[in-house]
């Protein structure tokens, strides 16, 4: 190397453990992982169909899987929250499908549908 060329230096950075035990001070996520049954998983694909019917079968099934793999990793839920806003067209359908994953299937569905009797029309 020439003597007149800089040499970089990568240094990782490193959290304080407390950082790491903690959520985002703005995001509410919690720290720690939860799992996502089968049945949480076919109700958020299920609120998908309903709300985003432009993906395709396959693709619901990917979003859905892929958010709860972030939903079950410690401090993955703002992960799983973006790609859902990224794959649908409005922040309730995100958020109707995220409640999906989180919630009880009957629980789900009931405030899926209360949702949609107490939204405006034209709503999303």
């Amino acid at each position: 190397m020439p003597a007149d060329a800089k040499e970089s230096v990568l240094v990782p950075v490193q959290r304080s453990p407390l950082a790491e035990s903690q959520p985002a001070p703005h995001s509410g996520i919690r720290a720690t992982a939860r799992k996502v049954t089968t049945a949480q998983r076919l109700a958020a694909v299920a609120v998908l169909e309903r709300h985003e019917p432009r993906l395709s079968v396959m693709q619901r099934i990917a979003v859905v899987d892929a958010a709860a793999y972030w939903v079950e990793s410690a401090g993955g839920d703002e992960l799983a929250w973006a790609l859902l806003e990224a794959s649908c067209r409005s922040s309730a359908a995100a958020g109707r499908t995220y409640s999906a994953l989180l919630t009880a299937v009957g629980s789900a569905r009931e405030a899926d549908a209360l949702s949609d009797r107490t939204r405006a029309p034209g709503g999303a």
